[in-house]
């Protein structure tokens, strides 16, 4: 299934609202994370909004869904790349670097057909491991 990205400025206004907000952000919110700082901004709008805004941005190829820890986290940034997750705090890093994985890298059983890879690795993040300077990933 190929999906055809939709430019941003022919998205409804609550999609876009959506998009904006979630794109300001490197945290990798839930749809929940994404609603209660736009109602904090001032912004009118429901969780359901903002659930059928992410899956259609989604659909829309302008968003990518990200399954850690048995959570569904929503990813600004659809470009290429992977995710380091922290055991202690739960923050979740963009990772770029490395070998773009591949799904013809893996031997599947008959019948399988994957479409898309994509890494996750876990420890413990800089901040939470002592070190001085923030960050140690950045996009």
């Amino acid at each position: 299934m190929r999906i055809t990205r939709m430019r941003t400025s022919d998205l409804p206004a609550k999609r876009k609202l959506v998009l904006e907000a979630l794109r300001g952000r490197t945290d990798h919110p839930s749809a929940e994370q994404l609603y209660q700082a736009l109602v904090a901004a001032g912004h009118k709008v429901s969780l359901a909004t903002v659930y059928r805004a992410l899956d259609a941005l989604v659909k829309e190829g302008l968003v990518r869904e990200v399954h850690l820890g048995g959570a569904t986290r929503f990813d600004g940034t659809t470009e290429g790349h992977h995710h380091f997750i922290c055991h202690r705090c739960g923050r979740v890093y963009d990772v770029n670097g490395g070998r773009r994985l591949r799904p013809r890298d893996f031997s599947l059983p008959v019948g399988f057909s994957a479409e898309r890879c994509h890494a996750v690795l876990e420890g413990v993040c800089g901040p939470c491991a002592g070190e001085k300077g923030g960050t140690p990933w950045r996009k």
